[in-house]
């Protein structure tokens, strides 16, 4: 029991001689896997493919946090779920503000959790849409996404995170989106419900400037 109470003590006093790394300026990349989800036409046959997020961040001496930057998503379409077997994809281009808050834990460790909201360029090409258009369907898509990033210090500029986020996207996917006469062996309902996105990836972060607490 002595011995417990003096390990407590000397790692307590040495967490709060230690100072903490506090971020400034920072770039961020992150890159993910999006999964669709909630609305059930969506899910079944949209497959995302890639996510792709760079962007800048300015952090407070309070962890209070702002940025603004790109999103890409790629979703193919699944050719077995659409008679015909329609073969494209679909692109989301967009860009976004953040607001959210950083802490280091520690020098190595790292919490950032945020919201993101912006507007995406859809852009939507399918061999169905080709053969009777000519050309691909476009569209705006409002979207807000909560996100978390748990981020691992590799030196004193650089740390790689695991990050996860939901996308609230403001688009009910149906076959308006792909330009199809119609999309059968769903519920009316089902195509009501506007799509969400979970993201799952890995994430890159370049720290220009740090302070140290007065």
């Amino acid at each position: 029991m002595r011995w417990s109470i003096i390990f407590l003590f000397l790692f307590s006093s040495q967490g709060f001689s230690q100072t903490i790394f506090h971020p400034t300026h920072s770039f961020k990349v992150d890159l993910g896997l999006p999964n669709a989800f909630a609305n059930k036409p969506f899910k079944s046959i949209m497959q995302g493919l890639v996510q792709v997020v760079p962007y800048y961040q300015y952090t407070t001496n309070f962890g209070l946090s702002f940025g603004g930057g790109a999103s890409v998503k790629y979703f193919t379409v699944n050719e077995f779920r659409l008679p015909g077997k329609v073969k494209g994809g679909m692109s989301f281009i967009g860009g976004f503000v953040k607001i959210g808050y950083e802490k280091f834990i520690t020098n190595k460790f790292a919490i950032d959790v945020g919201i993101r909201g912006g507007y995406d360029y859809v852009i939507s090409k399918n061999s169905y849409e080709m053969a009777n258009l000519g050309k691909p369907h476009t569209f705006i898509s409002p979207y807000i996404q909560p996100t978390i990033g748990l981020y691992l210090m590799v030196d004193e500029n650089s740390g790689f995170c695991l990050s996860l986020g939901y996308t609230f996207q403001g688009m009910k996917f149906s076959a308006d989106e792909l330009q199809l006469n119609e999309i059968t062996g769903y519920d009316k309902n089902q195509f009501n419900k506007i799509s969400q996105i979970f993201t799952v990836g890995f994430g890159y972060s370049y720290y220009f400037k740090s302070k140290q607490p007065n």
